[in-house]
C-alpha cells in the first residue's frame, strides 16, 4: 500500500502546520524564521531584508523588535523529517530547508532511542530500503548495537530483507560482527533457511566458522540440503578466496584504524609521580586536551610512569584500562609530547606500554572494543570467597569485594551472591571467548568460584567440573591482564 494512502490523516495535520508555517510574502514555508514581536507573526529573513514593520499585519515597530526564533526553525526541521517519513511531498519545500534537515540529521545520525536503536535500526527492520540508503549516505553507522545486542545487519538478516542486507553490506556493515546471543547475520540467516541471504553474506566473505553463545557456528543450524550444500561448497572454494579474505581483513583493518583515529583524547594519570602529574596537567592545559581525575569508560589513555624492566604492577585502575579496552600509555610522552603542535591518537601510541608481560593483550581488548565483540567475561558468573567488610592484598593492590564486582561488570560478567551449586547449572552456553576451542578446559565452563590464599586450606569444597570450577584470585588477575580466558592447566592449577 503506498504510504499518502496509508498516512492520510497524518499528511492533512502536517499540511495545516505547513500552513501555519508559511512566509506571508514568498509563500513559501519559513526558511531562517524571524519573528515580529509586536504582533508575533513570522517571516523569512530574506524577505524582511530592511523592513521594520511586520509583513502581514503592517504594525510598525523597530529594527531591535525582529527576532530569530530557532524553536520554530527546529519545529520546521523535524516536520520535514516526519514528512519524508510518511511520503509527503512538499511542493513549496525550499532547497535550504531540506539542507537543513540533511543537516540536523547527520548531527543526530546515530543517536538512540529508549531501545538503543537508531535511525538506521528502525529503518532496516521496516524495510524502508530508501531511508537505509540515505542514512548510510548521510554517515549513518551501520555497526551500532542497539541494548539488546542487535545490529542492523543481524536483524535485517533475522526477518529475511535480502535488500536491506545488500544496502547495509555495500554501507559498511562488518559481516562479522556479533550481536544478539552472540549470533552473526550469518547464524540468522542460517536459522531462518535464506539462503539467499546466507549467499550473500558469504560473497561478502562472512566467517563461517565463529561461534555463538551457545559454542554453535552457523552450519550447526542447517535445516536443509541447499543451505547444506552451500556451506560444501564454501569449503571446496576457500583456497581459491583466500585473496578475497585477505582483502576483507585489510578493508576491515582500515575500518578499525579509522576509528580508533576518530577516538577523542581524554587523559588519566594513574598513580603518577607529582612531577608527572604536573607535567600531565600542563599538557592538557597548554594543549587544550581533556584530562579528569578518576578512571571512567570515557577515558582513551591511561598514563602511568614505568620502571626500567618496564614491568607492569597490577593496580585497579590497570585491570579497568585493560577490561574498557584503553591506551595504557608511559608518562614518557609528557616532556616530549609538550614541543608538539598538534597531539594525535597516532603520537600518543607510539608511547604505548605493552610489555612482553602482557601477552598483547591492549591490543586483544581494544579491538574487542572496536569491533563491539562481548566483553572479557561474557557469559561468565563468578561467586567470590570473600565477606563483604574484607578486601585483599595482591602485589600491594588493595581490593575490596565491591571492587571485584566492579571488575566484573566492567568485564560483561555477573557477580554471585551465593556460592553456585553444580546441581542448579545448566551447562549450555560457552564464553564467548573459549566458544572457538572445545579443547579449552574453560570452553563450557560458565562459573567459577575465586578462592584466596587465605582460605584456599580450608574444608572448602574446590571443583573442577566442565561447567563449575574453583580457581585462585591470581588467575582472576592474569586473566585481565592478558585479556584471554587463561586456561588452569596452563598454568598448573588443574589437571
Amino acid at each position: 500500500m503506498p504510504l499518502d494512502t496509508i498516512w492520510v490523516k497524518t499528511h492533512t495535520i502536517l499540511n495545516i502546520f505547513f500552513q501555519k508555517l508559511t512566509c506571508p510574502k514568498c509563500r513559501k514555508i519559513l526558511n531562517d524564521p524571524q519573528q515580529f514581536l509586536n504582533c508575533g507573526h513570522f517571516a523569512c529573513m530574506q524577505c524582511i531584508q530592511n523592513e521594520s514593520e511586520c509583513i502581514q499585519c503592517k504594525i510598525p515597530g523597530k529594527a531591535s523588535d525582529i527576532c530569530p526564533d530557532q524553536d520554530v526553525s527546529d519545529l520546521i526541521i523535524n516536520l520535514n523529517v516526519i514528512a519524508e517519513e510518511v511520503g509527503l511531498s512538499l511542493q513549496n519545500n525550499n532547497t535550504n530547508n531540506k539542507n537543513k534537515t540533511n543537516e540536523i540529521l547527520t548531527k543526530n545520525i546515530n543517536k538512540k532511542n529508549k531501545k538503543g536503536e537508531t535511525a538506521l535500526h528502525i529503518a532496516s527492520r521496516s524495510n524502508n530500503e530508501d531511508r537505509v540508503k540515505t542514512l548510510l549516505t548521510l554517515g549513518a553507522n551501520p555497526n551500532t548495537k542497539d541494548f539488546a545486542g542487535w545490529t542492523p545487519l543481524q536483524e535485517a538478516a533475522s526477518f529475511g530483507l535480502y535488500n536491506i542486507c545488500e544496502a547495509l553490506l555495500k554501507g559498511g556493515a562488518l559481516p562479522d560482527m556479533h550481536g544478539y546471543d552472540n549470533r552473526t547475520a550469518l547464524h540468522e540467516a542460517v536459522l531462518n533457511d535464506d539462503y539467499d541471504i546466507a549467499l550473500l553474506l558469504m560473497n561478502s566473505n562472512a566467517n563461517k566458522k565463529v561461534f555463538d553463545n551457545v559454542g554453535k557456528h552457523p552450519e550447526n543450524y542447517c535445516k536443509s540440503q541447499n543451505i547444506a550444500e552451500l556451506f560444501k561448497h564454501s569449503q571446496d572454494l576457500t583456497d581459491k578466496s583466500e585473496i578475497f579474505c585477505e582483502l576483507n581483513k585489510t578493508l576491515e583493518h582500515k575500518l578499525l584504524n579509522q576509528i580508533s583515529t576518530e577516538t577523542k583524547i581524554v587523559l588519566y594519570g594513574s598513580d603518577l609521580s607529582h612531577d608527572n602529574q604536573k607535567l600531565l596537567i600542563k599538557l592538557g592545559i597548554e594543549k587544550k586536551l581533556k584530562v579528569v581525575n578518576t578512571f571512567s569508560p570515557a577515558v582513551s589513555h591511561v598514563i602511568i610512569d614505568t620502571n626500567a624492566a618496564n614491568y607492569i604492577k597490577p593496580t585497579f585502575d590497570i585491570l579497568l584500562t585493560m577490561l574498557h579496552g584503553k591506551w595504557l600509555v608511559s608518562s614518557d610522552c609528557l616532556l616530549i609530547l609538550n614541543d608538539s603542535t598538534n597531539i594525535t591518537v597516532d603520537d600518543l601510541s607510539l608511547f604505548e606500554v605493552n610489555p612482553l608481560q602482557l601477552d598483547d593483550a591492549s591490543t586483544r581488548a581494544r579491538q574487542t572494543m572496536e569491533k563491539q565483540n562481548p566483553k572479557l567475561f561474557n557469559n561468565c558468573c563468578f561467586y567470590f570467597a570473600i565477606k563483604n567488610y574484607d578486601f585483599i592484598n595482591y602485589e600491594e593492590m588493595k581490593i575490596t569485594k565491591d571492587r571485584f564486582m566492579k571488575l566484573v561488570a566492567a568485564g560483561d560478567g555477573i557477580t554471585l551472591k551465593r556460592e553456585p551449586k553444580p546441581e542448579h547449572i545448566q551447562g549450555s552456553v560457552s564464553p564467548f571467548h573459549v566458544a572457538h576451542d572445545s579443547k579449552h578446559s574453560l570452553h563450557k565452563c560458565t562459573h567459577y568460584i575465586i578462592y584466596f590464599d587465605s582460605n584456599s586450606e580450608t574444608n572448602r569444597m574446590l571443583y573442577n567440573m566442565p561447567f563449575l570450577k574453583s580457581l585462585p584470585f591470581m588467575w582472576f588477575v592474569e586473566c585481565i591482564l592478558r585479556y584471554k580466558l587463561v586456561d588452569p592447566v596452563d598454568l598448573g592449577l588443574l589437571s
